[in-house]
């Protein structure tokens, strides 16, 4: 089972919101059940009623953060480190939020979280809101890594993969494909690409999954730049 927290109540967290409804859908036709609590039921009553009711063994949120908090609807606070993070104990974790992987991650683990995949630093995003969310171009190649990895974890965890051969292949998806993101901007010489390179190699080298054993250290290999590919 898996639940999703998708905030949406501005531009970010819509165009957020939209992408992980992706992964919400390819949850389903994997097999997963699937909890969505969208837009106002982003909120720490819905989600810890819904973990303590079904038990879902996936946590995915895409939203706003600091290091020791995610927020939800509207800016509340969903989770702080030290407070309420024992709830996510027993689960694995996405977190596509600022920071949240510098104490929230680690504080989690602490209390039994099996792993927590999250960002260091910033998440950053460029978005053309001229384009529909799904449709920018520039916001694609910062979420289509999201989505990669998200399709990873839910492949690994369904065919009962062990944590740290999980943490280790979600995180090497993740790279792979923004490797192949930068690979492609890298071909356009624009300023607009060279902004894009600035900040996909940013969020690329502040991705981290940890578990009970630490923080993932990659071989070097997994952050060499891949030849440029045809889009999907």
């Amino acid at each position: 089972m898996a639940c999703f927290l998708r905030p949406d109540y501005e531009e970010l967290t819509h165009l957020v919101s939209s992408y992980l409804g992706l992964a919400v859908e390819n949850a389903g036709r994997l097999g997963l059940k699937v909890y969505d609590l969208y837009g106002g039921d982003a909120v720490w009553d819905r989600f810890s009623s819904t973990l303590n009711a079904f038990n879902p063994e996936i946590v995915c949120f895409g939203g706003h953060g600091l290091e020791n908090i995610l927020y939800g609807q509207d800016g509340t606070t969903l989770l702080t480190s030290c407070v309420n993070d024992e709830i996510l104990s027993g689960r694995l974790v996405f977190a596509l939020a600022c920071k949240s992987a510098v104490q929230l991650g680690p504080s989690s683990v602490g209390k039994g979280c099996l792993a927590y995949f999250g960002w260091l630093d910033d998440v950053v995003i460029i978005m053309d809101e001229s384009y529909p969310p799904l449709k920018d171009p520039y916001a694609y190649s910062f979420m289509k890594p999201v989505l990669d990895g998200l399709d990873v974890l839910f492949r690994n965890f369904l065919a009962g993969a062990d944590i740290q051969t999980l943490a280790r292949n979600v995180y090497e998806r993740v790279i792979s494909s923004y490797n192949n993101e930068i690979a492609y901007w890298r071909a356009i010489p624009t300023a607009t690409a060279s902004q894009m390179l600035t900040y996909l190699i940013h969020d690329r080298d502040n991705f981290v999954p940890i578990t009970a054993t630490g923080i993932y250290t990659p071989p070097a290999s997994c952050l060499l730049y891949t030849s440029p590919s045809p889009r999907d």
